[in-house]
């Protein structure tokens, strides 16, 4: 069995600084909240303002980063939390499906 944790409750944290800290605390991957947080990332909180959340157009213009600092921290990125639908629409989800494999995740959460 494995353990990973979901990125909405590490808010104070960007993606890199995540990743390093996930690492350090012995866990074994990751499953990014993908959503617009509009909230004040300079006072982040669990649900909003969360220094780790990203949208999945943000995902797409860093995947090869944080796949990199992902491998050097051993880390898995199995999963992408995604706050949308199945009624959102053909092309939302085919973006989150397109940041889920340039990440190398194997599933996506849709409602």
């Amino acid at each position: 069995m494995k353990f990973g944790i979901f990125s909405v409750s590490i808010p104070d944290y960007t993606p890199e600084e995540a990743l390093k800290k996930v690492a350090e605390s012995g866990y074994d991957g990751i499953e990014w909240r993908v959503c617009e947080d509009s909230g004040d990332r300079e006072h982040p909180s669990f649900w909003s303002g969360n220094r780790t959340s990203m949208t999945a157009g943000d995902i797409l213009d860093r995947a090869e980063g944080l796949k990199s600092a992902a491998s050097l921290a051993r880390l898995e990125m199995p999963t992408l939390a995604a706050y949308i639908c199945c009624f959102d629409g053909e092309q939302l989800i085919e973006q989150h499906f397109k940041a889920a494999a340039a990440l190398g995740a194997k599933a996506i959460r849709i409602g």
